[in-house]
């Protein structure tokens, strides 16, 4: 499996023929029973965080790790600081379902030597199997959605108009029992009210 991890260009080259190292570049993520665990937290996607990916005085580094080695955890549930989501968050990358997390982040729980790292050409390498994994998170969701309620997009569509007129960018033209005419940049848009709505 290939992991994506952003360093200095000038660090690029040492850590291409030196190592990966964890003590250096791995932070205390996991606990089990209060004791902490480092691990390197890097990409499924070299554009799961576009600012890196567009920073020129980055490398991007590819990890080609054996299979069985590599956990995928949420990291939104770091952000929030609630360790316990997080930890429950953690699967072997080989039983992780792409799309299932917004966020995903290999962990990875040791150093990793010279000959598993590559660095990234963006124009020539090998393209990945989908551009970002928080836009495969969302059409994830969709299509759950979708095949959920059969009335998915009226709820949707009304749900984003109804922000749009809290924050004054469409307002309310009309409303029944059955529908609401919205209006927003000279067009109007005819939804059916979800359930409890009007």
């Amino acid at each position: 499996m290939i992991a994506y991890f952003y360093i200095n260009k000038n660090d690029a080259e040492e850590v291409k023929e030196c190592g990966l190292k964890l003590s250096i570049y791995g932070d205390e993520v996991l606990a089990e029973r209060e004791h902490p665990i480092r691990a390197i937290r890097a990409l499924l996607s070299p554009k799961d965080d576009i600012s890196k990916y567009s920073d020129s005085r980055l490398s991007c580094l590819k990890l080609d790790i054996p299979n069985g080695k590599l956990l995928v955890a949420e990291e939104i549930y770091l952000d929030t600081g609630n360790r316990e989501w997080f930890n429950e968050s953690v699967v072997h990358a080989e039983n992780y379902i792409f799309g299932t997390y917004r966020k995903p982040c290999y962990l990875l729980t040791f150093t990793v030597s010279d000959e598993y790292i590559g660095i990234l050409d963006k124009s020539r390498d090998v393209p990945v199997l989908y551009d970002d994994s928080e836009e495969l998170y969302i059409l994830k969701m969709k299509a759950e959605f979708e095949d959920r309620d059969e009335n998915f997009y009226d709820k949707a569509i009304y749900g984003y108009l109804d922000v749009l007129q809290r924050n004054w960018k469409a307002s309310i033209e009309w409303q029944s029992d059955e529908f609401t005419i919205f209006g927003s940049e000279g067009k109007k848009y005819i939804i059916r009210n979800p359930e409890n709505e009007k």
